[in-house]
């Protein structure tokens, strides 16, 4: 008789997430694979969002206070009954085959495995954009060498969740970002993780600039944090993002509006050096854009969002500075669970 296929546990934790809720759940439950069970993790939502969950066969558990994805994740992995938990988030919409394809790659070998994200509304601009953005500076270094997973797109042996002490809980608790960089550096030193770049997870992500840049500007306190509590790991040795190449560009950044400030007031016809400068070195990223878009309007779109994201970055990382120091007794509660 043929092997009776792993029970999987679909987690997704959910946060006001009324306007996303039903395209995900309609999509999570239109999976090909045979065997799985879902369960929504409702971290106290304000909103409508319980009332959608209901219309479906969805298990339901309330977190007693506001915790953050982090927690709302492992609550749903400790709740869990397949030997397999399956990650994704509420503005995520699977394809049919996501769940098959994931389990077909996960052996003993790994950990866990994933996938990347892709906009889930070409149309959108800031949605292109920000998943354009992202596989710019993470999943391509992901795909090469994988170091982190990202939790919208990512399964895991459950045995392999519950054995750890979930230090995002603690260090990102408030923040609802870089959780998944922490879980993935706790689990990565005693397993393999990988991703395949075929696994693309339509993402809704932020439609609109206000929104995209508050996502950024938490990206920014998280990795600032994270930075100062591993520095070996995600400073000197970081595989997930490419770090000099991150620090010049914010740097340039800084340096972009007072050094065109100054040459406007004493040298108005060489204004335009900065921004040609930052053009210049960035010339790889908006090569980038011209092969992913197939064409310029938008590439020239991409580097004033780039110029945007790392104001937005800069604010955020100062930010995490002033957080960690704030807070340094729990965050270094939180560093000794990864000694």
């Amino acid at each position: 008789m043929p092997e009776k296929p792993a029970l999987v546990s679909i987690v997704i934790p959910m946060y006001n997430a009324e306007k996303t809720m039903k395209l995900c759940l309609d999509a999570v439950f239109k999976q090909d694979y045979p065997e799985f069970e879902v369960i929504v993790v409702d971290d106290c939502s304000k909103d409508n969002s319980l009332e959608i969950v209901q219309n479906y066969n969805a298990r339901y558990i309330k977190m007693p206070e506001n915790r953050g994805p982090a927690e709302a994740r492992q609550e749903g992995a400790r709740n869990a009954n397949g030997e397999i938990i399956a990650f994704t988030d509420s503005d995520c919409v699977p394809h049919p085959d996501w769940l098959s394809f994931l389990v077909s790659k996960l052996s003993r070998d790994y950990g866990g495995v994933g996938g990347i994200y892709e906009p889930y509304d070409m149309k959108n601009c800031i949605n292109r954009f920000a998943i354009g953005d992202q596989f710019y500076l993470w999943f391509k270094n992901q795909i090469r060498d994988a170091s982190v997973l990202a939790t919208g797109n990512c399964i895991y042996w459950k045995d392999v969740l519950l054995d750890r002490k979930a230090p995002e809980s603690i260090i990102m608790q408030g923040i609802a970002s870089g959780d998944d960089t922490l879980m993935s550096l706790e689990i990565t030193r005693k397993h393999r993780i990988k991703v395949f770049e075929e696994s693309r997870m339509p993402h809704i992500d932020r439609t609109n600039f206000r929104d995209l840049m508050i996502q950024k500007a938490r990206r920014g306190t998280s990795r600032a944090i994270i930075s100062l509590l591993f520095p070996r790991d995600k400073v000197m040795k970081t595989k997930d993002i490419n770090m000099p190449e991150v620090a010049l560009n914010l740097l340039m950044t800084m340096l972009l509006i007072p050094s065109f400030i100054m040459l406007i007031v004493f040298l108005p016809k060489l204004a335009f050096i900065p921004f040609l400068a930052y053009f210049i070195l960035n010339i790889s990223y908006f090569i980038f854009w011209i092969k992913r878009e197939k064409g310029i309007i938008f590439p020239l779109f991409a580097m004033l969002m780039q110029i945007a994201r790392n104001f937005a970055f800069i604010y955020g990382g100062i930010r995490g500075v002033f957080h960690a120091f704030t807070r340094r007794k729990r965050m270094l509660e939180g560093r000794e669970f990864l000694k």
